[in-house]
């Protein structure tokens, strides 16, 4: 084959590749919304059949008790959710191969009183500083089957103004 004619190939080649984006099994997409929370949409492609359980946060890290009060407006489409205020964990609900979206918010917990430095893994959002753990920011899926192996991806829809 001719350069001249190889050339060209290539090139279609190369926008066909560049042109499709790859799913991941759990694509976070984050926000920052006023009221110092990050507003967090998650599209979930089941790995499992009929239901997966998610938990949020880290019990052993210190001082964390009610992190859980931090995750507000909790809201799925293309499924059901079973939710125990107080526990960490949810378990989501859905039939077929989905996706399955969740929405929710990650609100800042952090009071005066605490001071920083006993409060390292909690998250501080304010309207100049950002900072948390990945463990307070997602849903972390618990599969019954240990072989799963998950692709996540995360991207920011919108970013903060000290960015």
């Amino acid at each position: 084959m001719k350069i001249k004619n190889l050339l060209p190939l290539l090139i279609l080649f190369a926008g066909c590749a560049g042109s499709t984006k790859m799913k991941s099994d759990l694509d976070y997409t984050l926000g920052f919304v006023s009221g110092n929370r990050v507003h967090v949409k998650l599209a979930y492609r089941p790995l499992e059949k009929d239901s997966v359980k998610f938990t949020y946060g880290e019990p052993m890290y210190g001082g964390q008790s009610d992190i859980i009060k931090g995750l507000t407006g909790l809201k799925v489409y293309g499924g059901k959710l079973n939710f125990i205020p107080g526990s960490r964990e949810i378990v989501l609900y859905y039939k077929g191969n989905g996706p399955v979206n969740v929405e929710y918010d990650i609100s800042d917990t952090h009071t005066t009183e605490m001071g920083t430095r006993g409060e390292l893994f909690r998250p501080l959002i304010f309207d100049d500083y950002f900072y948390c753990h990945g463990i307070n920011l997602f849903l972390n899926p618990l599969f019954r089957d240990k072989n799963i192996k998950a692709a996540q991806s995360v991207t920011w829809e919108k970013l903060p103004g000290f960015a």
